[in-house]
């Protein structure tokens, strides 16, 4: 053909012409009985019902072809085979049965990649290249792609002309008398079978002693000895099958031809053209589904061996734990991937409490997930309001967390869970950074005795950096600029910030207090945060504060607890007489009322009940108690001490101590000058250098806007009360998170030190296929590509550029020689 493509066609084309009409008498089959009466005698007469019948002949013609032409002109052909005929139609109307002349849509299939594979002496040159990089599996390879297609394309043909003939012309000659039944492929021979065994010893076929059940054959093979073994087949086996398979047809086709009319007859459309054509066709389109299934099945049988020898479907969560377990091998001890389960303590305290994210899938118990971290100091602020700037210090944990996704596998269910401790408190500030020092608080809440919050999260997925490039390159400059602006905001929301700031350490720092000095002033501690949070009473009434005192700054911790004791004291007893007062002045009103001053209204009853008292407790009533309780503590206080106290503070006043700064562990000198908003484009920039192979698409990290907290109502409770939190729950806990950190800085004035800040980096590793699908139909270890991407995240979290240093050299090794 020149180079030009193959095409095979089959051409039809018909037409119908009116012969004449025909008028006769017919008698029907029903015949007319008359009684006639003669005298007394009946005498019954039939008769023949007679009718006119018309009927009109048409002359309906055929013409078909089949042919092999090159390139797009199908002038210069080949033929194939064809054939002319005519039938009469009678019709019991004057309708035209089919149209007067129709050309019926070619039937084509490409045949170029069959003849490029047939050699002159009609015998094909089939091998695999399997260095190609396209060559995965013995079915996934682009020789055996291109036969599939083609032998789909020619299965298609092969019915829609079958289709043709059988269940439209057929129909049209209605006399034709044939045993149709005969025109059936189904039980000849079919050479395709999916056989792969080993040749140990020569063996002989016996084809004549086959068996052929359905079109499929049973061969016994037997060696030298006699003995029955497996089927191995050789090239001349395969002659051989064909050999039968040839006898087969023909002795097929020599049956039907003693049957039907020859294919020079002119008249009737069901001949033993038609017939050879259509079994043919039916053998054609057996063969090629016995094709396709066949190497079907030899993936199949790998996916079976595969499993046989793991011994069960992995899971896409069986590979998540995997990978857990390869990572602690991989890594060298300091760089190894922890799980995200960070108490919340002081130094060589009891923890507080815990945040964790964790995940859960089919049901299971849910267990914390795996990041690569690094530990840095770090010094960051926030805006509550206009008025109030938190500025904080502490650790910072940069986490990379890399999520594996395989089509259309179940993939665990993210929850961030915070508990506390009884006794113990801490607030959980959740957003997103805004820059090194910038955080961008959307939710806050304080999480106290015995919490147990969970907060659902869920992961939205950009684009790669080469997704993103292929999509905007047919769309305008303005449309590109501003999806370039847009992905810089979504990359830089990909970093999830949670803060833990701990109550206890900077509740002793506003009061003025010695480190440690409220860890075992449980009652102490219980005082004052009901204070602060339930009646806003500012740190400054409660705090220790010398110079107002009139003493120095030498006192014991003792006094010094004991003087923010008695301050908490007074102003629990003020608190307490305003109540009553708000409660007496409410009686006094409504008994007036009662009296005959206006509405009558039943008494207000005495309640001793401290909460709905600390209820009626509002507004003017707590400001003045407030003022009242501030000067008579200062008042009482000034009291105790005397002048001389101030004077002696004055000229001996010590030295702060002076504390040498810890030196940076290993995680943390990597992350010490980490920009952190430059961290995503060196993500996507390490993970573009590894090639179309790494799909890994950066992850934003969101909040549901229900969440869950387990409360215990006291403390010998022995069940806790589960709440949801909804959006409007989550703004009040976030207004009174924020008024307690109001309080414990001085409206900013303070910096909140010790304060744990999280930085989670979430990415997802996107799989098209399910997890033994990538194994058995891509070729593709998924280990191999997510160590990949792991270490490229890693090094970019400790700040190296080149992997290498984070590895185990033993184990690397071994997994190569492996």
């Amino acid at each position: 053909g020149g180079g030009k493509a193959a095409t095979l066609r089959f051409r039809s084309e018909e037409k119908c012409s009116f012969i004449k009409e025909e008028t006769k008498v017919v008698e029907d089959a029903v015949k007319s009985v008359t009684e006639v009466g003669i005298g007394a005698t009946l005498k019954r007469i039939t008769g023949a019902n007679k009718r006119k019948v018309t009927t009109w002949y048409w002359d309906h013609q055929v013409q078909y072809e089949c042919f092999i032409f090159f390139g797009p002109d199908p002038a210069d052909k080949i033929n194939v085979l064809s054939r002319g005929a005519s039938i009469c139609l009678e019709m019991p109307t004057n309708t035209r049965p089919r149209p007067a002349h129709a050309i019926n849509p070619t039937i084509d299939v490409n045949i170029t990649w069959l003849l490029q594979h047939l050699s002159p002496d009609l015998t094909f040159n089939l091998s695999i290249d399997r260095s190609a990089e396209t060559t995965r599996t013995p079915r996934r390879n682009a020789l055996v792609e291109k036969a599939i297609s083609h032998f789909q394309s020619m299965s298609r043909w092969a019915n829609a002309v079958f289709d043709y003939f059988r269940h439209n012309l057929f129909r049209l000659d209605s006399k034709h008398n044939m045993d149709l039944d005969m025109i059936d492929a189904k039980r000849l021979l079919n050479p395709v079978l999916p056989l792969m065994e080993d040749r140990p010893s020569k063996k002989q076929i016996d084809i004549k002693g086959a068996k052929i059940e359905d079109g499929i054959l049973t061969i016994r093979v037997k060696s030298a000895s006699g003995n029955v073994e497996g089927l191995v087949l050789t090239a001349d086996d395969l002659n051989a099958l064909l050999a039968e398979q040839k006898r087969a047809i023909n002795e097929k086709l020599g049956d039907i031809k003693k049957c039907y009319p020859p294919e020079t007859s002119e008249k009737g459309l069901v001949t033993f053209m038609e017939a050879k054509i259509c079994v043919l066709c039916q053998h054609l389109e057996i063969i090629a589904g016995y094709y396709v299934g066949g190497v079907d099945y030899i993936e199949d049988l790998l996916r079976q061996q595969l499993i046989s020898a793991i011994g069960r479907v992995v899971s896409t969560l069986d590979f998540t734990k995997y990978m857990e377990y390869h990572n602690r091998k991989l890594f060298k001890q300091q760089y190894q991937p922890m799980m995200f389960a960070h108490a919340v303590r002081r130094e060589g305290y009891h923890p507080d409490g815990i945040v964790s994210i964790e995940t859960a899938a089919n049901g299971e118990m849910r267990s914390e997930v795996c990041t690569v971290c690094a530990i840095s100091d770090h010094a960051m602020h926030f805006d509550v309001n206009a008025a109030c700037r938190i500025n904080f210090s502490g650790k910072r944990y940069i986490h990379s967390y890399v999520r594996n996704q395989f089509s259309t596998d179940e993939v665990g269910k993210l929850t961030l869970s915070a508990r506390a401790t009884q006794f113990c408190s801490y607030i959980l500030v959740l957003g997103r950074i805004g820059s090194n020092t910038l955080f961008l608080p959307t939710h806050a809440v304080l999480v106290q005795n015995k919490d147990v919050l969970d907060i659902p999260l869920w992961l939205e997925t950009i684009p790669t950096k080469k997704e993103f490039q292929k999509a905007i390159q047919s769309i305008s400059p303005e449309m590109q600029r501003f999806a370039t602006a847009y992905r810089a905001m979504q990359l830089e929301s990909t970093l999830f910030g949670i803060g833990i700031f701990q109550v206890k350490p900077q509740l002793e720092k506003v009061l003025n207090l010695p480190d440690e000095a409220l860890t075992k002033e449980i009652a102490l501690s219980q005082d004052l945060m009901e204070l602060m949070v339930k009646y806003h009473i500012p740190s400054d009434l409660l705090s220790y504060d010398p110079e107002a005192l009139g003493c120095g700054k030498d006192d014991n911790e003792e006094a010094k607890v004991k003087a923010v004791k008695k301050y908490a004291e007074k102003m629990k007893t003020m608190l307490k007489e305003a109540k009553e007062k708000q409660i007496e002045d409410e009686r006094k009103k409504h008994e007036y009322d009662r009296l005959g001053g206006g509405v009558s209204e039943p008494c207000l009853e005495e309640s001793s009940d401290d909460e709905d008292m600390g209820m009626v407790f509002e507004g003017e009533c707590a400001v003045g108690a407030v003022a009242e309780c501030a000067k008579l503590c200062l008042i009482d206080e000034e009291a105790d001490y005397e002048e001389e106290c101030k004077e002696q503070a004055q000229e001996e006043e010590p030295e702060e101590d002076v504390k040498q700064p810890k030196q940076p562990t290993a995680r943390e000198e990597e992350a010490s000058e980490t920009d952190l908003t430059a961290v995503p484009y060196k993500m996507e920039a390490k993970i573009a250098e590894l090639g179309d192979a790494a799909c890994l698409r950066p992850s934003i990290i969101h909040m549901e806007d229900v969440w869950s907290r387990k409360r215990y109502q006291g403390i010998l409770a022995k069940t806790a009360t589960e709440e949801k939190l909804g959006v409007d729950e989550l703004r009040d806990e976030k207004s009174r998170a924020y008024d307690l950190l109001d309080s414990l800085t001085k409206a900013g004035l303070l910096e909140f030190t010790n304060v744990d800040m999280h930085v989670v980096i979430a990415s997802t590793h996107c799989f098209d296929r399910t997890l033994m699908d990538t194994l058995v139909i891509d070729n593709v270890n998924p280990i191999e590509k997510v160590q990949e991407t792991t270490l490229a995240l890693a090094s970019v979290v400790h700040n190296m550029a080149d992997p290498t240093p984070l590895v185990d050299a033993g184990f690397a090794k071994k997994a190569i020689e492996g």
